[in-house]
């Protein structure tokens, strides 16, 4: 995609995609790599040592550990987005909740609905997502290093 900032490429990959941007052109000669010095600099230096090794002919090997997700974490994630969809089209905490988590939920009288176990998951799921969605996604962008530690697999 072409902007008024330069070129935006996605290049397929098998090991991951990379994103190249061509500052205020089209042209690849004479390209240099821009690093900003701030917090994202190792996931900014391991995506460029990965492209490096592709333009070379060799595999580019996997993403950063920190920013690969596990089989959870994608369903969780799936989980919050599909819930918050939900809330966004107007569905109530209770229809959200038998739709994604238990259709049973539908007959839980109001009552008992207030301290339903399934209630206060579904609202805990909802402002997670919530928070991803309002910058909390960042960190998983970064590959944040406190991440990586807590998602570590031993």
């Amino acid at each position: 995609m072409t902007t008024g900032d330069g070129r935006h490429l996605l290049l397929a990959d098998a090991d991951g995609y990379h994103q190249v941007w061509f500052v205020g052109g089209h042209h690849a000669r004479g390209s240099s790599f821009i690093i900003p010095r701030d917090d994202d600099r190792a996931a900014r230096m391991h995506a460029i040592q990965r492209f490096e090794r592709r333009l070379a002919g060799e595999r580019s090997g996997p993403l950063m550990r920190s920013l690969q997700l596990s089989v959870h974490q994608r369903s969780r994630f799936t989980l919050q987005l599909r819930a918050l969809d939900g809330v966004r089209d107007g569905a109530s905490r209770r229809e959200i909740a038998a739709v994604l988590l238990d259709p049973q939920a539908r007959d839980i009288p109001a009552i008992e609905w207030t301290n339903a176990a399934l209630r206060k998951r579904i609202n805990r799921i909802i402002a997670r997502a919530t928070l991803m969605t309002n910058g909390g996604y960042l960190a998983l962008l970064r590959g944040d290093a406190k991440r990586a530690r807590r998602f570590r697999r031993r």
